[in-house]
């Protein structure tokens, strides 16, 4: 069984889900339960198993009357046919791709997962549609991951955003200053809860400067991070929480769909470990998860500790301030921590040959350095022309 975790914060029913099949389970529920409106944005939607029993939970909604949309990612959906989603479209739902055409502009990638319901109910978190993200708990090629279930006024909140994106993704000429503009307005700098959004700035996004903002005041930090190959500046932060007198204990992938991203994250490990950071690596499953949780404020959401995620990709995190809640998400990581392999500076030592150092940082290299400044050039500096 996965862990799960419920909590009230400021007038909102937030239910946290792990288990593949209960989160399955809360998606189809809730699209079944839709009244008026379903919107949904994700980042991979397969036509497999698992993408087929959503797309017939959004037709028969269709069929109640529903007015149902649907948004995919040009590039993490892109071996999906307009076919697949074809019986949605005849069912009276609306289909779109973000960024579909190739060129410079499809390095740019929406990563954000949602699902909105009648203006009242959303689910946000790592969790895409395809089978591999549902498979049981036992199999070690599936995603260990979770969803976040929040019920309350700050739905509304973030229905406005997603409109306010669809018509973006809709426009027949995509300029990147707009999409910015969309996601600033709707990045909310006060409340118990707010919505924040990451993207392709000059300088930070709202979300970023929020994530660096409470690591630079915390005292107890925990990450768990299913892709993290931060910059050395971040890197710093992190161990500056220590070295204030506070704590910091990260979680990484101990594997993953590719080995690039594991080694970039060991690449960080000798830095933190010299200052005093406690590493993880999750072994049962492939971990997918992203939650931050820096003293009371917990961060939900789509977005990775990575320069990809921080800087360049489309994303959507929430900010949840509560320290009852907090407490339990601090909870909730022991027990992902508890099924971890501690990554001791003997234990590091062991692995670091020079081979595995220099694999190490060519992948810190691809990930963090030349991917992240291959697409800010392209879409940063030579924006809109």
């Amino acid at each position: 069984m996965g862990e799960s975790v419920s909590a009230l914060v400021d007038g909102h029913h937030l239910h946290v889900e792990t288990c593949a099949d209960a989160r399955l389970a809360m998606i189809i529920d809730t699209i079944d339960a839709a009244q008026a409106t379903l919107q949904l944005m994700f980042y991979i939607f397969a036509g497999d198993a698992v993408g087929q029993s959503v797309i017939a939970a959004l037709i028969r909604a269709c069929g109640r009357g529903v007015d149902v949309c649907l948004i995919v990612d040009g590039f993490g959906s892109q071996d999906q046919p307009d076919s697949v989603f074809a019986s949605l479209v005849a069912a009276g739902g609306r289909f779109a791709r973000f960024n579909p055409k190739y060129g410079r502009r499809y390095l740019l990638r929406n990563h954000q997962k949602m699902l909105i319901a009648d203006n009242q109910t959303a689910l946000i978190g790592g969790n895409n549609i395809s089978d591999d993200y549902h498979q049981p708990e036992s199999d070690p090629n599936g995603w260990h991951d979770l969803m976040l279930r929040i019920d309350g006024p700050a739905v509304a909140r973030l229905e406005g955003y997603y409109r306010a994106l669809t018509e973006w993704v809709e426009m027949p000429a995509l300029r990147v200053h707009q999409l910015r503009t969309i996601l600033t307005d709707y990045s909310e700098a006060v409340g118990a809860l707010r919505w924040l959004h990451g993207g392709f700035f000059s300088r930070l996004s709202p979300l970023t400067r929020a994530i660096r903002n409470d690591i630079d005041r915390s005292r107890t930090l925990v990450m768990v991070e299913a892709f993290f190959a931060p910059n050395w500046a971040m890197l710093r932060k992190l161990g500056q929480v220590v070295q204030r007198g506070g704590t910091c204990n990260i979680i990484t992938a101990g594997h993953s769909a590719t080995t690039t991203t594991v080694a970039a994250s060991r690449h960080c490990y000798h830095r933190l470990l010299s200052s005093g950071v406690e590493l993880y690596e999750y072994g049962p499953k492939k971990l997918h998860m992203k939650l931050i949780i820096a003293d009371d404020a917990v961060y939900i959401g789509s977005a990775n500790f990575d320069a990809r995620s921080l800087y360049i990709n489309v994303e959507l995190m929430l900010r949840i301030e509560d320290s009852g809640f907090a407490a339990q998400m601090r909870q909730f990581a022991q027990l992902q921590q508890e099924k971890c392999v501690l990554i001791t500076a003997t234990k590091y030592a062991a692995r670091a040959t020079w081979l595995n150092r220099l694999r190490w940082f060519v992948a810190y290299f691809i990930v963090s350095t030349l991917d992240y400044s291959v697409s800010r050039r392209l879409n940063i500096i030579g924006e809109d022309q």
